[in-house]
């Protein structure tokens, strides 16, 4: 079965899509941003992730994204990290 990551990279093979990297299970869909084509991350999946995966508690999960992933700009492909409620 194909992953999220590799659908995506299907369906729109002629982008040049930046992805985060540990994260596919936490891809919820791609965006369009004037013109621009965004994958789009779950951060409660993110943070879920690295609590199972690293054993991180939540509160530096977050703390450990928002510094390494969700204030990074890497361009105009920079994923968009949703914070859902």
């Amino acid at each position: 079965m194909a992953s999220t990551r590799d659908e995506i990279c299907d369906r729109y093979p002629e982008e040049e899509l930046l992805f985060a990297d540990g994260f596919d299970n936490c891809i919820i869909g791609v965006a369009y941003d004037f013109g621009n084509l965004r994958v789009v991350y779950s951060i409660p999946k993110m943070v879920e992730t690295l609590f199972e995966d690293a054993g991180m508690p939540c509160d530096e999960a977050m703390d450990y994204l928002e510094f390494n992933t969700l204030n990074a700009w890497i361009g105009d492909q920079t994923p968009i990290y949703l914070n859902t409620y």
